[in-house]
């Protein structure tokens, strides 16, 4: 809802809201039974703060899932769209929603990004591939000082699925599932399967912001 940009570091947090995330962690993994060896955190949203990330986690490990823009920026529409209409559900049902009225921005929270906001608006392809563009950029400038980082394109994953998931798992420190676990399997041979169509645009636009 605040689509600031803040360069945070571990030096910029206090004792206690460092407390607050590892406390966090810890509640997520005691309801995986307490057995959970790795913490997966999947957000995009991370990006602006991987500095802050790589201070307070040091071996922590970075899968960069590169995706072609134009589906990528596509896609951010729409999260925008449904994270809006979720907003307007919360501000409904509550009362006294503490941001009632004011429209969140489903992106992750890059330099530029209340410039582009003002400029092009929320679900504007413009936002959304410019987004794109300056998260490839930050994480360019900053994966050097990343100690354990893996790189992988979409579209790799796509031509050899068992492969790529192979990889990203030797890369975890993880023990590849067997033959015997039928869910990993089925999802790794439903990998390309088209469940939706989707009408995905102005892919020359994307092009031009992200060329």
């Amino acid at each position: 809802f605040v689509p600031k940009y803040v360069s945070l570091t571990k030096a910029s947090l206090s004792d206690e809201q460092i407390d607050e995330i590892f406390t966090s962690i810890k509640k997520a993994i005691w309801c995986s039974k307490g057995k959970a060896s790795r913490f997966l955190m999947k957000s995009p949203g991370l990006i602006p703060y991987l500095p802050m990330v790589r201070e307070l986690f040091p071996d922590a490990k970075y899968v960069h899932l590169v995706r072609d823009p134009r589906p990528c920026a596509n896609s951010l529409i729409k999260l925008a769209q449904k994270t809006i209409a979720q907003g307007e559900k919360l501000a409904r049902a509550k009362k006294k929603f503490e941001y009632g009225g004011k429209t969140p921005a489903a992106y992750p929270h890059l330099p530029n990004l209340h410039e582009y906001l003002d400029k092009y608006g929320i679900a504007s392809i413009r936002t959304a591939a410019n987004i794109w563009k300056d998260g490839m950029d930050f994480v360019e400038n900053v994966k050097a000082s990343l100690d354990h980082l893996f790189e992988i394109r979409f579209e790799d994953i796509l031509m050899d699925p068992e492969k790529s998931i192979r990889d990203i798992f030797e890369f975890c420190e993880l023990r590849m599932p067997d033959q015997t676990h039928h869910p990993v399997w089925e999802n790794i041979r439903g990998i390309g399967t088209i469940h939706h169509k989707n009408e995905y645009t102005d892919f020359e636009l994307i092009e031009q912001i992200c060329k």
